[in-house]
């Protein structure tokens, strides 16, 4: 056993290892010469040298994929961060912890599209229900077969952590600043896994959980996660990889439904001419373009839509001037604009929904958006195979153009405002007709529709 006096200057030259390289600004560390007699104290020192290197590179790499690909940093951006990113570097050499400095370095980017992505195959325990997180809230969705809640309960607490506590753990440890990240990731079952609740230091085979219900009745279950099973994804949203863009005439107004990818193929060409066509056919006078589902999508799919409007020339992104030319003149549209938004509505669908209100076509009604006005987007991923999470950051930025620096993709009209007790768009997927009731509704009173 070392004595003190040995172990207290192996202490102490540790220490000093770690704050030398770790203001080093991230070169890597030499072999360490230790001139003591002491030959186990000199070998634990250059043990943890060599340790430190292997780290050091690890980490460096995570750094490097950031900078390089992430066009907000620039010298600049990079330069009034510099404190930032050495405490980053510091607070996790004791640690070792890779994925913790990548994340704290993304969380500095803010864009809405770098984040980092939990592994499914790592998950093997599930939930047996479906969740919905609206507004720093998370309800009960679908119930479960095996425990006594509905749908529409609150849960308030997992153990001794409360909802607003798991929350931030949650958007700390993916990495995000937006709605739609926390709340789809949320909503899509990744609180309830196993590896999750491991960072939560939650016991997946016996927690509690406390639940509220409408009535303000408030108990608590004593519960487990199932095992997963990959053949029924635990998954609260439709599969928009199976779901095609479409459009229904409801109630005499047109509404066109965009749930999947935006882009410019055959089957959505066809699918926009026929709705202008049947809308012109039927006199319809309003349309509501539902884009509370969008995942995104690609500029030129509005460009196309935008060619059915009644504009000459429109503001695009960054603010570039496109010449509305070849407008489809027999079933051009000179009725009244609805915008469904919701928390899922992201990224391409942000943009459509900020161009429709930037260039006065219509007006939003919903909620607020998933992602900012600002959109970096075309995400990379990096990551090493033996850890859970991978990191995807943007390498491409749009940005929808502002007036006055006004948020343009905020919606006119609030659903939470409108409709009592509101618990978010997702509790409506399964019947959207309520919703598109109340939007209906809401545009008669104020005159939107003629």
């Amino acid at each position: 056993m070392m004595s003190k006096k040995i172990a207290s200057s192996v202490y102490l030259i540790a220490f000093s290892v770690i704050i030398l390289f770790a203001h080093s600004k991230y070169e890597q560390p030499k072999e360490l010469i230790v001139t003591n007699n002491n030959e186990q104290t000199a070998n634990f020192i250059n043990y943890l040298v060599k340790d430190c290197k292997v780290y050091m590179e690890r980490l460096n790499s995570y750094r490097d994929f950031i900078f390089k690909t992430h066009p907000k940093c620039t010298k600049e951006f990079i330069e009034s961060i510099e404190d930032d990113v050495d405490k980053i570097y510091i607070k996790n050499y004791a640690n070792k912890d890779y994925l913790t400095a990548a994340r704290m370095l993304i969380a500095l980017l803010k864009d809405g599209h770098s984040y980092t992505n939990m592994y499914k195959n790592y998950c093997n325990k599930v939930a047996d229900f479906y969740i919905t997180c609206y507004n720093n809230r998370i309800y009960i969705k679908v119930p479960s077969k095996k425990y006594s809640f509905e749908k529409g309960d609150e849960i308030l607490q997992i153990d001794d952590i409360n909802i607003d506590d798991i929350l931030k753990k949650f958007s700390q440890l993916i990495s995000c600043d937006n709605t739609y990240n926390v709340n789809s990731k949320c909503g899509n079952g990744w609180i309830f896994t196993n590896v999750i609740f491991e960072y939560l230091k939650i016991n997946p085979n016996s927690f509690n959980m406390k639940i509220k219900d409408p009535n303000d009745n408030i108990r608590t279950i004593n519960m487990s996660l199932v095992e997963y099973n990959p053949k029924n994804k635990n998954n609260t949203q439709k599969n928009n990889d199976y779901i095609l863009n479409d459009y229904i005439l409801y109630k005499n107004v047109g509404i066109l439904r965009l749930p999947n990818i935006l882009i410019l193929d055959n089957p959505n060409k066809v699918m926009l001419s026929k709705f202008f066509e049947d809308v012109k056919n039927k006199g319809i006078n309003t349309i509501i373009i539902d884009v509370s589902e969008c995942p995104g999508g690609y500029d030129d799919f509005i460009h196309e839509l935008f060619r059915y409007l009644p504009i000459d020339e429109f503001n695009t992104t960054n603010n570039n001037v496109f010449k509305n030319n070849n407008k489809y003149c027999k079933e051009l549209f000179k009725g009244n604009i609805a915008v469904l938004t919701s928390n899922d509505t992201y990224s391409c669908g942000c943009i459509l929904s900020g161009l429709i209100k930037y260039n006065k076509l219509g007006i939003l009604i919903g909620e607020n958006m998933g992602c900012n006005s600002v959109i970096y987007y075309s995400p990379k991923t990096f990551g090493y195979p033996e850890e859970t999470f991978s990191i995807k950051i943007a390498k491409l930025i749009n940005r929808v153009p502002t007036i006055n620096g006004e948020k343009l993709i905020t919606p006119d009209i609030m659903l939470s405002d409108v409709i009592e007790d509101y618990k978010g768009m997702r509790m409506y997927y399964d019947n959207m007709n309520e919703i598109y009731d109340v939007v209906i509704k809401e545009c008669k009173k104020r005159n939107i529709e003629k």
